[in-house]
C-alpha cells in the first residue's frame, strides 16, 4: 500500500500504525515544491480530471496564493488549502479532490481521519461533477455540496483551435486573417532555454498593461515570470509569438491525458489579432494523436474574459464543487 508516512510511523510509531498505513489519522503534507512536482511526475500525470487547477503547472503558480501543501496518498495526490496551523472553526481548511491512478475511496477516507486528527469539519474543494458519488460512497453519506458557478473552466474541443473553422468562430478566423496581412513576417518558435528571456522581457515590458489592479492578476504575473524561470523542470511547454522581430506574446500549458491545459496567454492588445494567432499556433504545435480538449482555465471573474471564453465555443464548463461532511 502506497501512502504518506504519518509522523507517528517517522519516530517510531505503533506496529498496527506501520502494518496498515490507511488506519494513521495524520497526513504529513510538503510544500509544492519543483522537487515535489519531479518526483511525483507520473501521479500528477496519471489525473483523468479535466479540472485545471489540479494540473502540475497550476498547482505550482497558485500553491502560496491559496496556501497550499501536497502529498500522495495511497497513489493520489492529495492538496490541503488555507492555514493548517491556526484553522480554527472558521472552515478555512480544504481537501482537494484526489487525482492520480491510485485508490481514490482509500485516499478520500485518509483525508477525513486526518480532518478528525485537526478537528475541523471535512471539506473538498475543486471536485468535479463526476466525483460527488464516489468521493461519498466512500465516506458512507451525502455531503452538502456548493459549486462554484461564478468560476467554472471552460473545455473546447481541440479541432475549434485548429484554423477556428466554421461559422460560428468565423469572427476569430476575421482575427488571423487581419493579423497576418499585417505582420506578415510573423513566427511562432516553441518556448525554449535559448529563448526564453525574450519572454520574460514582454512580460516585464507590458507588465502595466497586463495588470488588473486586484490581488489575483497581481499573483499571475508574479507568479507567470517564475513559472517561466523553472518551465523545464516542471515539464511545461510553451511558446513566442513574434511579428518581425518583436515578441508580441507567449504562453504555457501543458498535456494531461487528453487534454491541453494552458496556464499563461499573454498578447500585445495593440497587436490585431496577436490572441487569437497565439491560440491557433499554441494548439497547432502541441497537437498530438489522443488529445480531445482545450481547458482555457476559468475566467477570474471578469467580465471581459468571461465574453472572450465564450466566443471560443465551449463544449462545456466544468464546475468546481465544495463538499461539507
Amino acid at each position: 500500500m502506497n501512502a504518506t508516512v504519518c509522523a507517528c510511523c517517522k519516530q517510531g510509531g505503533s506496529e498496527t500504525c506501520i502494518r496498515e498505513l490507511e488506519k494513521c489519522s495524520a497526513i504529513e503534507f510538503e510544500p509544492i515544491t519543483p522537487r515535489f512536482i519531479i518526483k511525483n511526475r507520473e501521479v500528477l500525470k496519471a489525473s483523468s480530471i479535466k479540472l485545471c487547477d489540479l494540473t502540475p503547472g497550476c498547482l505550482y503558480m497558485w500553491r502560496d496564493f491559496y496556501s497550499m501543501k501536497a502529498a500522495i496518498v495511497h497513489d493520489m495526490l492529495v492538496c490541503i488549502a488555507g492555514d493548517a496551523e491556526e484553522h480554527g472553526e472558521d472552515g478555512t481548511l480544504y481537501y482537494t479532490c484526489p487525482v492520480g491512478g491510485g485508490d481514490l475511496g482509500a485516499a478520500v477516507r485518509a483525508c477525513k481521519r486526518d480532518a478528525d486528527s485537526r478537528g475541523v469539519v471535512f471539506r473538498m474543494c475543486t471536485v468535479p461533477d463526476e466525483a460527488i458519488a464516489p468521493i461519498e460512497s466512500a465516506i458512507g453519506r451525502k455531503a452538502s455540496v456548493e459549486s462554484d458557478i461564478d468560476r467554472p473552466d471552460f473545455l473546447y474541443h481541440y479541432k475549434n483551435f485548429l484554423g477556428y473553422s466554421g461559422k460560428a468562430l468565423h469572427a476569430h478566423r476575421n482575427h488571423i486573417n487581419r493579423f497576418i496581412r499585417e505582420n506578415p513576417e510573423y513566427r511562432f518558435e516553441p518556448l525554449t532555454l535559448e529563448n526564453r528571456d525574450a519572454a520574460l522581457r514582454f512580460l516585464r515590458e507590458h507588465h502595466a498593461e497586463l495588470e488588473k489592479g486586484n490581488a489575483v492578476s497581481d499573483e499571475d504575473l508574479m507568479r507567470t515570470e517564475e513559472l517561466l524561470n523553472c518551465f523545464d523542470l516542471l515539464d511545461l511547454s510553451g511558446g513566442i509569438l513574434y511579428a518581425g522581430e518583436r515578441a508580441v506574446g507567449f504562453t504555457l500549458g501543458e498535456t494531461i491525458a487528453d487534454t491541453l491545459h494552458v496556464h499563461v496567454e499573454k498578447a500585445d492588445h495593440s497587436v490585431h489579432g496577436a490572441f487569437q494567432m497565439l491560440a491557433m499556433s499554441f494548439a497547432e504545435y502541441m497537437k498530438r494523436d489522443g488529445l480531445k480538449y482545450i481547458n482555457r482555465q476559468d475566467d477570474a471573474e471578469d467580465e471581459g474574459l468571461y465574453r472572450s471564453k465564450m466566443s471560443y465555443r465551449p463544449c462545456a464548463l466544468l464546475n468546481k464543487n465544495v463538499l461539507t461532511f
